[in-house]
């Protein structure tokens, strides 16, 4: 975007300039078929902008060459000796913008040549200059020296500027990609660990072995979460994230709901109401874990946050072309979420 404009900005310019010197040729009587051929140009311009062809950096050189062109038309004339480092100033400023130090070279080069020229043309005329010629001639010749140095510094500085900004983004997409690698290691060490814990539980649940057995099933099974949160974190700063297409049955999906409710309602004697529209479908296709996942984080969160009324949870199905989405709201009395 920032590109975009920057070249549009500089279009302008050329534009106005050019607009300028056509006045200028017809005024002067200078030669008849160029005021036509500056017109065309400036629309050839802004068809290359708008249409994006060709490829950005030989539009950028097209414009350059275009604009070197009418530099060169207009400096040839001796009514513009004492203009020619009024213009060259104006393109040197203009072009810095494109941050390319060989087109600052490339246009003091072109002011040198054109004075040359000049040159040669008063001295075939006779022409003598006075101390007031030459003063304003060794001026012109200052300013157009010092604009050309101080749009190379310009232009040097916003490279290492720039430099500088890609070396800081490339340590940080750096630090993302190693804290990324370091939790999908970790979160997969710590899931067979997990699992182990939880089979034991399992185990001791069948025995008997008391309400305790059962706070560690509870833990392991919030740890398992966990973890997966952590993948799915992971796929998602990756772009990785992948959607199961399965089918599911709808009822099931809500016993799971009550089940989990009746897991994490901790003695709070809050109260969770199910609506169910007749309208959804008993079988959908979809990703059931993830699913799973986004009731479970709904219903925590209403649960943390609800010390006293209860939970209503209503699921519906809204008519789509390519079928049917299941839409889960879920309200609470808690202190809700900004």
């Amino acid at each position: 975007m920032e590109r975009n404009r920057t070249e549009k900005f500089i279009i302008l310019l050329i534009s106005l300039a050019c607009i300028g010197l056509t006045i200028e040729s017809v005024l002067l009587g200078w030669e008849f078929w160029v005021p036509p051929l500056l017109i065309i140009g400036i629309i050839s311009l802004w068809v290359m902008n708008f249409s994006e062809e060709p490829e950005y950096k030989l539009r950028r050189v097209l414009y350059f060459v275009f604009s070197c062109l009418a530099v060169f038309y207009h400096g040839v004339h001796e009514t513009s000796f004492f203009d020619v480092a009024l213009v060259v100033s104006f393109v040197l400023v203009t072009f810095s913008f494109f941050a390319r130090p060989y087109m600052m070279h490339l246009l003091l080069v072109e002011y040198g040549v054109i004075m040359i020229i000049q040159f040669v043309l008063f001295n075939r005329n006779g022409t003598v200059f006075g101390t007031l010629e030459i003063s304003r001639l060794l001026l012109h010749e200052a300013i157009v020296l010092m604009i050309y140095f101080s749009c190379i510094k310009a232009i040097r500085e916003r490279e290492d500027f720039q430099q500088i900004n890609d070396k800081k983004d490339g340590i940080i997409e750096a630090y993302d990609a190693d804290m990324e690698d370091f939790l999908t290691n970790i979160s997969h060490e710590l899931r067979t660990p997990v699992n182990v814990v939880n089979g034991i539980a399992d185990l001791l649940i069948k025995r008997n072995a008391g309400h305790e057995a059962s706070i560690i099933k509870n833990a392991g099974i919030r740890l398992s979460y966990q973890i997966e949160d952590i993948q799915d974190y992971t796929e998602c700063k990756r772009d990785k994230v992948i959607l199961e297409e399965e089918e599911y049955i709808t009822t099931s999906l809500i016993n799971d709901v009550v089940s989990r409710f009746r897991l994490i309602e901790e003695d709070k004697n809050i109260e969770l109401v199910v609506d169910l529209a007749p309208d959804v479908p008993a079988r959908m296709t979809g990703d059931i874990r993830k699913l799973h996942k986004i009731f479970r984080h709904l219903l925590e969160n209403a649960v943390k946050f609800t010390k006293h009324g209860g939970v209503y949870l209503r699921v519906s199905s809204e008519a789509t072309d390519y079928g049917v989405n299941l839409c889960i709201e879920m309200t609470d009395t808690g202190i809700g979420m900004d």
